[in-house]
């Protein structure tokens, strides 16, 4: 059984499972272990929130961050930062189910919208996405290195 949270506290067990899945999040991993302190922000934060799915064993096998981002014109914002899920846990609904707990929590917030990028290589998050009644939008995703 999957079972859903959100993540309050970051144990040791916690930070190595998520380093043990890390590698699935991009192509582009480079090694780097979790940022400890700003995953601790993330959890300490009253705008964020830190989705873990966790197998029988209490191990994390799936995550998700989201952000509440304020806007004057739009309300409230959500903004899916990440979402992944360990292979190895198969096609168990694990995504599916920190899906459903990520929309609770923007319901919870009144939240009428959530944004987020994904490169056109990665199919299976893309049908996963449409799957779950998203649209692809006609925009460009800009960045500045600060």
């Amino acid at each position: 059984m999957i079972k859903i949270e959100r993540l309050k506290k970051l144990t040791a067990r916690d930070t190595a499972d998520i380093n043990r899945i890390l590698p699935n999040l991009t192509e582009d991993y480079d090694g780097r272990s979790v940022d400890k302190t700003g995953l601790k922000k993330v959890i300490d934060s009253p705008l964020h929130e830190q989705f873990v799915a966790r197998d029988d064993e209490g191990r994390i096998i799936g995550m998700a961050t989201l952000a509440e981002v304020i806007s004057i014109y739009h309300g409230s914002v959500a903004y899916l930062e990440d979402i992944f899920v360990d292979p190895t846990a198969g096609q168990r609904g694990v995504g599916s189910a920190i899906w459903d707990e990520m929309l609770n929590w923007c319901r919870e917030r009144d939240i009428k919208r959530m944004e987020f990028t994904c490169r056109p290589e990665r199919e299976a998050a893309r049908k996963f996405y449409l799957k779950h009644g998203c649209e692809i939008r006609n925009t460009d995703a800009f960045r500045l290195m600060i």
